[in-house]
């Protein structure tokens, strides 16, 4: 299904932030966090492709990037403005 770009609204200017977060594209910086997320067995049974090492993970973070240079949209990074975490 193709989506109209004049009916989907003003594009959002990345990153954006809140008072407390902040929401932007992944990058490479974001793949040892990515990691603990996609490593870990609990998490993971409700992700597709399940577990995956740091190999794995590092080109799951590749791939979004490129999805998201490429169609504009994809997983964002949230971060706490008060940690970075």
């Amino acid at each position: 299904m193709a989506i109209d770009p004049a009916s989907s609204g003003p594009p959002i200017a990345l990153p954006f932030r809140t008072e407390r977060l902040t929401i932007r594209p992944l990058t490479l910086i974001d793949v040892e966090a990515m990691h603990v997320v996609y490593s870990d067995p609990a998490v993971t049974r409700f992700i597709p492709g399940g577990v995956r090492d740091a190999d794995g993970t590092r080109q799951r973070v590749i791939d979004l990037i490129a999805h998201h240079e490429c169609y504009g949209v994809s997983k964002w990074a949230v971060t706490l403005n008060d940690s970075g975490v």
